[in-house]
């Protein structure tokens, strides 16, 4: 066998100490036979015979250098007498194309005549869109549910006795792990919304936007909630903030700002998805004046972009004053002025408002379709109110009056 150091890590939901666990595994279950490594390569055109061992990893990785920009360390290689498989893994990282061609050149290098076979595996519903380019290429995509599906579905006599171990602690790591996809909304499952986050969140990050904290599994349950405890929110609030802007308890920076944000919101009754951005008018004083100055011209602007404006006392939640919602022109300019309902009145006044949302609702065929509606609205948030000077010309990252980033709302 060859002489491979043997990884474990515990897991806690990083790439890294997933694909040291996974490795672990399959390398003990290799020992024993193909058979399972074959069973989750089901659906693709390549398998393992009896020969086939893990050869190289991150921390061992193969010895040859391939003739590219970057020398591609793969997350783990099997190779039998006749084959030889890459495996690159992605759990909330980006799958790039420039780093699939360098990891197929790099198993080329390494082959020795053997058949290369490069396996990409990410967190993704579909097939990510990268894998187009690669269609006449050895080069396959799974995902980590399929492999948790495969795994939970495995009748025992499929497997032999000495495989039963792995399999069981895979099984439990995917467990551990939450390796189920968003694939929609249904009235049955209230963690459908964690794995809605949880997969949103990398697609996010690709234009430099991030959600901060824990993911709310909303597991307590109450057979007769009261007020305004819910077993799940009528909405789900999903703050982004720019990746650069500091944490709130950095550099004196208060909580109470924490009020201005480009966000996400479900709303759990009507399963329906909606991105955009609020303004905390009363906790941002300048963002109450900017849309007390220019409010028409947001106003029409968004409107014109296909936006809602939603106008709230208190949280979002508030079943007692509930938020009211506008899709025409001219009530939006009449609520952003001084007059009427005074949605922009100064905190010394009477019945004044906390939150101004501008939401656009987000759709599409499938669930890929649906997240590249909402990233694409919150890039255009993000270039209207935090790259551009147009409304806000001061530093919205770094004055605490101008705080974009998380708010509990």
């Amino acid at each position: 066998m060859h002489d491979m150091r043997y990884p474990y890590n515990h897991p806690d939901g990083y790439e890294e100490q997933l694909n040291d666990q996974v490795i672990a595994h399959l390398h003990y279950s290799l020992q024993q036979g193909p058979t399972l490594l074959n069973l989750i390569l089901a659906d693709l055109p390549v398998e393992v015979t009896d020969k086939a061992e893990i050869v190289a990893h991150q921390a061992d990785p193969l010895p040859i250098t391939a003739d590219t920009d970057v020398n591609r360390e793969i997350d783990w290689v099997v190779r039998d007498e006749e084959t030889i498989i890459g495996f690159e893994s992605k759990y909330g990282a980006q799958l790039r194309s420039t780093q699939l061609e360098d990891e197929l050149a790099k198993l080329n290098v390494n082959a020795d005549s053997r058949d290369v076979h490069l396996v990409a595996i990410t967190h993704h519903a579909g097939r990510p869109s990268v894998m187009t380019q690669f269609d006449s290429e050895p080069i396959s995509w799974l995902n980590w549910y399929t492999v948790s599906q495969t795994l939970t579905q495995l009748d025992a006599a499929e497997i032999p006795s000495s495989q039963q171990v792995p399999v069981q602690m895979l099984q439990d790591l995917f467990e551990i792990e939450d390796m189920t996809p968003f694939t929609g909304f249904n009235h049955q499952d209230k963690q459908q919304y964690r794995y809605f986050i949880r997969d949103l969140r990398p697609e996010v990050n690709r234009i430099e936007l991030e959600n901060r904290g824990n993911l709310h599994t909303w597991a307590e349950e109450s057979p007769t909630p009261s007020g305004g405890s819910r077993i799940v929110p009528e909405y789900i609030a999903i703050p982004f903030c720019h990746k650069d802007r500091p944490d709130h308890d950095s550099g004196n920076r208060p909580k109470s700002k924490r009020a201005s944000v480009p966000l996400v919101v479900i709303d759990t009754e009507a399963h329906t998805v909606h991105a955009g951005v609020v303004f905390g008018v009363q906790k941002v004083p300048s963002h109450r004046e900017l849309l007390l100055d220019r409010g028409d011209e947001i106003a029409r602007e968004l409107h014109d972009a296909d936006y809602e404006l939603w106008i709230g006392r208190n949280s979002i939640n508030n079943r007692n004053v509930p938020i009211e919602k506008t899709s025409e022109l001219d009530t939006m300019r009449t609520w952003l002025s001084d007059t009427d309902k005074k949605v922009l009145a100064s905190p010394s006044e009477d019945n004044n408002y906390r939150n101004v949302w501008f939401l656009r609702k987000c759709s599409g065929e499938d669930v890929e379709a649906l997240f590249e509606s909402v990233v694409k609205t919150l890039a255009d948030q993000k270039r209207r109110f935090i790259e551009a000077d147009k409304y806000i010309a001061i530093d919205t990252l770094a004055d605490p009056d101008t705080v974009w980033g998380g708010t509990d709302e």
